[in-house]
């Protein structure tokens, strides 16, 4: 599908919780917008402390989702309430580091691994699944395909690849996104207020939306769900 000739500005509020490297934050932003700019999406991230107008709220964190003893923990998730994505997105950064360390058949040992490499590869993986979560949000479903971005187990290879020919969008599913939040867009400026997700705090938003301790709400919607294990991938050079 070719770029829009006009953009439709997704803004985001970006919480960056301490540990979490800002290298690899960058890297993931990165993949998102390269996911969904061509189909006319641009993303604006507000990385500023107090919470400005928008209409959604995405965490990068350490915290480990629904079982922190899984062995294929989820990437991303989102929470939905009466069938509808509500505005907030958690990334785990330590579940795509093990998943990076438990990938060495198809990436080679993460020890051995440049800085820059090593930080390459969790950008990636953490932008595909925040680009991933975005379309939940975007197509207002938590249903999966068998392809493209919004398929719920890509491989290991598919995250770290180079290449986002996995990640590709339809042009029905841009159709609908487009839909959604050009809609959105409207509403909020015909109210002439900010959206709904403003109405939390900054500090409320986390706890109640993540819930960085204990068991996640049946709701919520992990990617991928599970990330397949790679003791049987054949290794496949970037």
């Amino acid at each position: 599908m070719p770029i829009a000739a006009t953009l439709a500005a997704l803004v985001i509020t970006l919480t960056i919780q301490p540990d979490v490297p800002l290298a690899i934050v960058d890297h993931a932003l990165a993949e998102v917008d390269a996911i969904w700019r061509p189909i006319g999406v641009s993303t604006i991230w507000n990385r500023a402390v107090s919470r400005a107008p928008a209409s959604l709220h995405v965490v990068i964190g350490t915290a480990r989702g629904l079982d922190k003893d899984d062995a294929d923990p989820p990437l991303g998730w989102i929470v939905f309430e009466a069938g509808q994505p509500q505005p907030e997105i958690y990334v785990s950064y330590p579940n795509a580091v093990a998943l990076l360390a438990r990938s060495s058949g198809v990436v080679g040992p993460r020890q051995s691994m440049p800085i820059v490499q090593n930080e390459t590869y969790l950008g990636r993986a953490m932008g595909r699944a925040l680009a991933h979560e975005l379309g939940h949000y975007l197509l207002a479903a938590a249903t999966h395909t068998t392809r493209g971005l919004m398929k719920a187990r890509p491989t290991a290879f598919e995250l770290f690849s180079p290449s986002l020919a996995a990640f590709a969008i339809t042009p029905d599913e841009g159709t609908r996104a487009l839909s959604r939040l050009n809609a959105e867009l409207l509403a909020a400026h015909s109210a002439g207020s900010s959206s709904p997700s403003d109405a939390a705090t900054e500090s409320d938003t986390p706890n109640r939306a993540f819930r960085s301790q204990g068991a996640l709400p049946p709701t919520e919607v992990p990617w991928p769900h599970p990330i397949p294990r790679l003791r049987n991938e054949p290794a496949q050079p970037e």
